[in-house]
C-alpha cells in the first residue's frame, strides 16, 4: 500500500519532469499543491486512526 508521503514524492517528481518537458511552471505549482494535500490527508487519517479504541474480541 502506498502512503501519502510516497504518493506526494511521486506526484512532485512527475511535476518536475512535466516542468522540464513543457517549461510551464504551472505543473510545478500544481504538483506541489497536490503533494501538500496528500501529506495532510495522510496525517489526518493517521491521527483519526490513533483515536479509535481497539474493539474487544
Amino acid at each position: 500500500m502506498i502512503n501519502g508521503t510516497t504518493a506526494a514524492c511521486l506526484v512532485f517528481g512527475i511535476a518536475v519532469v512535466a516542468l522540464m518537458i513543457t517549461d510551464d511552471k504551472q505543473w510545478l505549482y500544481l504538483g506541489f499543491c497536490i503533494s501538500v494535500v496528500l501529506v495532510v490527508v495522510q496525517m489526518i487519517k493517521d491521527k483519526r486512526a490513533s483515536y479509535k479504541e481497539p474493539s474487544d474480541p
